[in-house]
Order: C-alpha cells, then sequence, then structure tokens
C-alpha cells in the first residue's frame, strides 16, 4: 500500500512540473545562451505592459533555437505559456490554423481540445478564454499578418498585463506591421563558435583531429557563420576520411548541399515573380555590386528595382554594406543553383550565364542562345576583341566591364535590337566605337567611363533616340558629335574628366546647345536641341577648367535639371542660368577651390554640398529658400552666410568652416539650443556619462556692431568649478558686417570631454571638462561701445552610451540639433 502511495505521489508531483513541455533546444547549443540574453533585455519582463518582440534573420540563422531558449527560461513565471512551431507550413495544409488554435488553447489552459469548426471560431474563442492572462505566447517561422491575428488576435487588448509575445520570421517587415516592441537580428557565429559548433558535430568535440585543420577550416569558411550549415556539413563529414572530406567540400563549391538548399530556397518560394528575377540576377551578377548602379541596370530592365531591393533586404536574402549589395554566399549559391537546374546539362537553354568559360565556350560553339538576356563578361582579362553577338539575338544587358585588353566591339552589335543597356565602363584599351552602334535602337543606357584611348564618339550617335543616360567621364573624347543635340530622351549626362584636365571644347560645344537661341550655330539644330536637353534631370561635369565660364555658359535652359554636380571644377563664381532652373533640388560644388562666393540659387533648392571650397568667403540664399540640407566642411575662409534659416534646415555641417566667425542674418537664437538666455554670459554644467559625452560645443551670440573700423570680442571659456579661464577665440570683425543685429556662430569639437581652444595670441590649447562642473561661456569686447551684446546661447552635441535598440545591434546615438539637451 505505502509503495503504491509513493508511486500515486510521484505521479501527481510529476504532472504538475511536466516537465515534457520544456523544449528541446539543440544537441550542441552553442552560442545561444548570449543571444538569450539580449532577448530578455528586449522583452524586459519588469515592465507590466503587454510586449511583442520579434526574432528576424535568414532562413538557417537560429532563430527557432532562441525562442526556445527563452521559452524554457521564462515560461514557469507565467499563468500560461505556448510555443507554435512551423507555422507558414501548418498554416497552408487544410484546417491548418484551425490545429492551430486548438493548440494554443490547450497549452495555457490545459483542457481537452475544443471544437473549433473555422479560424473565425477560434479567433473569438481565444478571445474569450484568455483574455486577462498573463502569458508567454511563441510564433514560430510567421509569414502573414493573417497568422497572427487568427492565433493572438489583437494581443496588447486581450491579453493580461505583463504577458509577453515572441514572433519568428524571415520577413522584417512584417514585425514593423505589427508594430512590435522591439526586433532582434539574429547575427552569425563568430568564428569561435563556428568553430566549436562545427567540431561537435564533425568530431564530436570542440576541436578538430589534427589531420583535418586546414580542411575544417574550409568548411567553416564555406558555412559562413551560418548554423544551419555548420551542423548539416559537420553531420555529413563526421567519420569520413581526409580524400572524401576533399571530395565533398570541391562538389560543394559547384552545388549546395541539398538540406541547406531546401531550407534557404524557401525564402525564395515566398517572393513574387518580379522580385524573384531580381533577387536572380542579383545572385548571378551583382553580389558586392553598389546599389545605386544595380538600380540602374534594373530600371533598364522595366523593373521596380527600389521596392525589389527593400523587399530582399526585409526577407533576409541580402543587406545594404557600405552602399553595396551584399549576399550570404550561401544564398547567393542557392539561387545560381537554381537557375542551374532549369538546364544542368546544357548551360545554353539557362537564363542566365555568370561562370566566364560557361559564356564563353558558348559564344565560340556558335550555339544560338535564344533565352539570354543578360552577359556578363566583365574582368574577361584575355578578350580582346568582342565576341561575335550573332547568336545572342535578345540580350538586352550586355557588361563589358574592366576587361583590360579590350580593343574594339565586334560590327554585329547592331543586330542587338532589343539591347536596353551596353557597359564598357574601365576598359581602358578601347580606342573606339563602330559606326553600327547607333543602330541599337532599343539602347537606354551608355556607360563609357573610364575608356582612357577612346577619343570620339560615333558621328551618328544622335539616332540613339531612347538613350537616357550617358556616361563618359575619364575618357579622351575632346568633342561631341553634330547629331549630339538629337538625344531627346537624355536624362543623365555625366561627362567630368581627370584630375587637372580640361575639357573646354565638350564645354563650348554643350554650352552652345543649352544656352540662348542666339548662341545656337548652326541654326537648324536649335529647337531639337532645346528640346532635347529640356528633359535632362542629372548632369555631371566634374574635372572640368571652365574656361571663363561664369561668362561662357548658361545652365539656365536646363529647364527639367534636378541634379548639377560641378565638383572639382574650376571656377571664381557659378556659371550662369542655374538661379533659373527652377527643378533644381541638390546642387554640388565640392572641392571647388577658386569658388569666392555663391548666390542667386533658385529658391527650390534642397540640398546643397560645397565642403572643401577653401576659397569662399560669402554665400547667400534667398529669403524664400527651401534648403533643407548644407554642407559646409572645410570652408575655411567662410565670413559671412546671408538669408540662412536655421530653424527651416534640420541638417547643417560645418565642420572647418569658419576662419574665426560665421555671421548670419537674425536677431534670436535658434529654439533648439539647449542653454540661451539675455546678456552676454551663460553657464551650464558638464553632463554625467550616462547621459552622454560632449562631442561638439555650438556658441550663439546675437550682437550689434556700432563701427566699421576693426573691433574684437572675446570668446571665454570659464571652468568655475576648478577656477581657470582662456580665451578661446578673438573673433574680429573688420569693417564687412552691416551695422545691424546680427548672429555670430562658432563651432568646435571636443574629443574625450577637451575642447579645443585658442589662447591669444594664437596658442593652441585644451580645456578639460568632467562630468558635473560648471563651464560659463562669455562674450567680452575692449570697447563694449562699438560691440553690444543682447543675447547668446551654447548647444552642447551629445554622444550617447551604447544602447541596445529594436533591432537588437550596440550603436551611437548623436543628439543632432533637433533635439534640445538640458
Amino acid at each position: 500500500y505505502e509503495s503504491r502511495l509513493v508511486d500515486q505521489i510521484v505521479k501527481e508531483i510529476s504532472s504538475k512540473l511536466k516537465p515534457a513541455e520544456y523544449l528541446d533546444v539543440a544537441i550542441h547549443p552553442v552560442g545561444v545562451n548570449s543571444r538569450v540574453e539580449e532577448m530578455k533585455t528586449l522583452l524586459d519582463l519588469e515592465k507590466s505592459d503587454v510586449r511583442i518582440v520579434g526574432i528576424y534573420g535568414m532562413g538557417g540563422i537560429g532563430k527557432t533555437t532562441i525562442a526556445k531558449a527563452v521559452y524554457n527560461q521564462m515560461r514557469g513565471t507565467f499563468e500560461g505559456s505556448s510555443c507554435l512551431f512551423y507555422i507558414k507550413e501548418r498554416s497552408e495544409q487544410f484546417n491548418g490554423l484551425v490545429d492551430l488554435q486548438n493548440q494554443l488553447l490547450f497549452d495555457i489552459l490545459k483542457m481537452k481540445k475544443f471544437r473549433i469548426d473555422s479560424v473565425d471560431r477560434g479567433i473569438r474563442l481565444i478571445q474569450e478564454r484568455i483574455q486577462g492572462k498573463r502569458v508567454l505566447v511563441v510564433l514560430d517561422d510567421v509569414d502573414d499578418l493573417k497568422q497572427l491575428y487568427a492565433l493572438v488576435g489583437q494581443c496588447k487588448s486581450w491579453l493580461g498585463l505583463g504577458s509577453r509575445v515572441i514572433i519568428t520570421t524571415r520577413n522584417e517587415h512584417l514585425l514593423t506591421q505589427v508594430q512590435v516592441n522591439g526586433k532582434y537580428e539574429v547575427r552569425k557565429m563568430d568564428k569561435f563558435e563556428s568553430l566549436q559548433l562545427f567540431n561537435w558535430h564533425a568530431f564530436g568535440m570542440t576541436h578538430p583531429m589534427e589531420d583535418y585543420l586546414d580542411l575544417s577550416d574550409c568548411a567553416i569558411k564555406y558555412a559562413g557563420g551560418l548554423p544551419l550549415a555548420l551542423e548539416v556539413l559537420g553531420c555529413h563529414l563526421c567519420g569520413r576520411s581526409v580524400d572524401a572530406w576533399e571530395s565533398e567540400l570541391r562538389i560543394l563549391q559547384k552545388m549546395p548541399h541539398d538540406k541547406i538548399h531546401k531550407i534557404l530556397k524557401r525564402s525564395f518560394d515566398s517572393l513574387d515573380d518580379i522580385r524573384k528575377i531580381i533577387f536572380l540576377d542579383i545572385a548571378c551578377f551583382f553580389v558586392g555590386v553598389g546599389e545605386e548602379y544595380v538600380i540602374t541596370i534594373l530600371d533598364g530592365c522595366g523593373f521596380p528595382s527600389i521596392s525589389g531591393i527593400n523587399i530582399l533586404v526585409e526577407r533576409a536574402l541580402m543587406r545594404i554594406d557600405n552602399q553595396k549589395l551584399v549576399m550570404h554566399d550561401l544564398i547567393r549559391d542557392m539561387g545560381r543553383e537554381i537557375v542551374r537546374k532549369v538546364s544542368q546539362q546544357y548551360p545554353r537553354k539557362r537564363s542566365r550565364l555568370w561562370f566566364r568559360n560557361d559564356v564563353l565556350s558558348v559564344l565560340h560553339k556558335h550555339t544560338r542562345l535564344n533565352n539570354l538576356k543578360f552577359l556578363n563578361l566583365s574582368r574577361s582579362r584575355t578578350l580582346i576583341k568582342s565576341p561575335d553577338f550573332l547568336q545572342v539575338p535578345h540580350l538586352e544587358i550586355l557588361l563589358l566591364e574592366e576587361c583590360r585588353n579590350l580593343v574594339e566591339l565586334h560590327e554585329s552589335i547592331k543586330h542587338l535590337k532589343g539591347l536596353v543597356q551596353l557597359s564598357l565602363r574601365d576598359c581602358k584599351k578601347v580606342r573606339n566605337l563602330p559606326e553600327s552602334i547607333s543602330n541599337l535602337t532599343s539602347l537606354e543606357i551608355l556607360n563609357l567611363s573610364g575608356c582612357l584611348e577612346l577619343d570620339k564618339l560615333p558621328e551618328k550617335l544622335g539616332n540613339l533616340a531612347t538613350l537616357k543616360k550617358l556616361l563618359a567621364d575619364r575618357t579622351a573624347i575632346k568633342q561631341l558629335p553634330s547629331s549630339f543635340s538629337l538625344l531627346k530622351n537624355l536624362k543623365a549626362i555625366s561627362l567630368f574628366g581627370h584630375e587637372g584636365t580640361s575639357l573646354e571644347s565638350w564645354l563650348s560645344c554643350f554650352s552652345s546647345w543649352i544656352s540662348s537661341p542666339k548662341c545656337l550655330n548652326p541654326m537648324n539644330l536649335v529647337r531639337a536641341s532645346v528640346i532635347g536637353f529640356c528633359s535632362l534631370g542629372k548632369l555631371v561635369l566634374k574635372n572640368c577648367n571652365f574656361p571663363q565660364a561664369e561668362n561662357a555658359i548658361d545652365l539656365g535652359g536646363l529647364s527639367s535639371l534636378r541634379e548639377l554636380d560641378l565638383s572639382k571644377s574650376k571656377f571664381c563664381r557659378l556659371p550662369q542660368g542655374i538661379g533659373r532652373l527652377s527643378k533644381l533640388h541638390t546642387l554640388s560644388l565640392d572641392y571647388c577651390a577658386s569658388l569666392q562666393s555663391i548666390s542667386e540659387l533658385p529658391a527650390n533648392l534642397l540640398i546643397l554640398y560645397a565642403y572643401g571650397c577653401s576659397s569662399m568667403e560669402r554665400l547667400s540664399f534667398s529669403p524664400s529658400s527651401q534648403l533643407s540640407c548644407l554642407s559646409l566642411n572645410d570652408c575655411s575662409k567662410l565670413l559671412e552666410i546671408q538669408g540662412l534659416n536655421l530653424e527651416q534646415i534640420p541638417f547643417i555641417l560645418m565642420i572647418g568652416a569658419m576662419q574665426r566667425v560665421i555671421c548670419l542674418p537674425g536677431s534670436e537664437v535658434p529654439n533648439w539650443f539647449g542653454h540661451q538666455r539675455i546678456g552676454s554670459s551663460i553657464s551650464f554644467r558638464v553632463p554625467s556619462f550616462s547621459e552622454g559625452e560632449i562631442r561638439m560645443l555650438l556658441c550663439f551670440v546675437v550682437c550689434t556692431v556700432h563701427t566699421l573700423s576693426a573691433e574684437e570680442l572675446d570668446v571665454i571659456i570659464h571652468n568655475k568649478t576648478r577656477g581657470y579661464r582662456h580665451v578661446y577665440v578673438p573673433m574680429v570683425f573688420d569693417g564687412t558686417f552691416n551695422i545691424s543685429q546680427n548672429l555670430f556662430l562658432f563651432q568646435s569639437h571636443v574629443i574625450r570631454n577637451k575642447l579645443k581652444t585658442i589662447d591669444f595670441p594664437e596658442k593652441e590649447m585644451e580645456i578639460e571638462m568632467v562630468s558635473g562642473e560648471e563651464i560659463e561661456v562669455s562674450f567680452n569686447s575692449s570697447n563694449s561701445a562699438n560691440i553690444e551684446v543682447s543675447k547668446c546661447g551654447v548647444h552642447h552635441m551629445l554622444e550617447k552610451p551604447n544602447v541596445i535598440y529594436n533591432n537588437g545591434t550596440d550603436d551611437n546615438e548623436i543628439s543632432f540639433p533637433s533635439e534640445v539637451e538640458d
């Protein structure tokens, strides 16, 4: 009897503990604990609100593993809990969502399955039965809002205070739609973690066997920090000989492991047809290529490139890094394998060819490729003359970039009637283009930049009626063909030359077509040229020596121009007509070292880049200026800015700008300045480290100058806590300022709370500012009758300490002028 009683007690206790409800996380949970701790920070159990946190990343990165580990650690502190797996897959099955609803109710309420005959009934039942309960719910592999609504409805109003919902998904945008409280992007494993996980599966220990050291490194490099790949490869290679390892790794270079391929391909299968095409193009040709360049190519093919790329990023199929498209090697290989499987035996039947040997083999065999629309022969070092293009009649994009020995194009290029884009970028030995290139009636983009020996364009270039973009930077071209003015659909031109070279003949020719009719010659080109260039949206004329340019060229006829880049060019004043460009929103004048002043800018201009204009002294804007971004870094001689509305411009960069001070019109310190007062001095306390570290100090003073003679106003920094003071900047008024109220601005960088100062006379030193110390800034004149200070202000820009943002990554935050620091 006693033994039976003990057994009954054990069963009772066991039923209450329910150890089976704890989930198996992983055989070898390498790196899981650190990621769980980061997730717990985002879940923040100390708060009593209902919080939703999303875990996202590419397939096989470990989202489910982390969710299970978090669930195991937290479930015991809630009234009820449920963890639902494979939601995407299960919801596609018959009554799949209904089954998931049943499981959710059973997990939380510990009652037998409810009779749910429809998803809608299930939603109402879930709301009725779990409303107000403090629960933990994990929803794994969600890809549709309907799935979320079917399982947790309007969870923030349904669930009890303190509830937590964890969602795992490959689609970051879905988390944005749900308005989660935090996002956690699962990072790849580092090398140490990768070694550990792979070695456990391949050798059953944390280190490889001696004969396998180099091979293990190859396998780990191939996996690229992806836990799925490390586990699959480790298990696949476990117990095999060195020769077998070498053979298997060679095979993997040509085709991915089937299990890895299938799991990664699920993200591809979720795309629509257009995004699938964009993904395959990028995987085959554009990994590591600049985003803007790829957008140009895809747009030329009629694809919605920007939205397509954004969706691929949201689905964790790629990312943007330093403005380049980056894709995990295994994702790239998955895409290429999809293309290869269309015709494994016959490359000529594939839609894309990316291995150079496949391309050249097919072309040399004179095999007709009716399906091929994209041909990339870039960086073919042995290519001297392009192949015969008769075998690729439906080609739309032809890339021959960086073919260092290419000299000429085959005449057969004239047969590519559907060619949309042709790029010869950085083909340094190409001397001329065949006249037959003028027969490319569909060509929209022609890139000749970097063709250093190319000295002329085809005379009939104007026949390219569909041409929208011409890039001919860094060439030997001295003269444009007379038919150039017939390019009526041209939207963008880039013609900049080498550093320090002159493009006078180009400019004079170009000028004659875009200036007033009286300058045009011959007259029969007048109307055609004006109509053609009226559609031009972007013009790049960098590195040009303008011959008396401000008088010789008039850009006012470019009525549709939105972007103008004259960077590194030589002129003292802006070319005529810029003020008449009513649609111009971006003007780039970076490193125009001879430019002395900027004025007569169009009122609708939004962005002005003028950093490195070392001779510029004055800048003026119209009262109706719509400027929103101004960059004036390293304009060391800049003295005065007229018409600048500080309240309107959210982004201003003036690092290294100002010899001493910049004069601005107005009589009020901007309201975003954290410290301001009436009078000639103001104090502030150095913020604590938790608030942030001062990186820049801005000082404003409103004063009236009552004399035209030279006067000085000393800016004095006084550390009242330590008792020392220094003259920070002696500001010299040389009689060029108006005798009225003016705003004077100066700024200084602070490095590790040390303010760089200039102690009179011109002696550089540093002032240390420690957390909590009181700093006074005052403005004093030796002759107060000549300079009267009425108001002053100080604003310190802070770099806040590292924090974890919604995406779960460490980052820094710098508060800009739109935020007031107290």
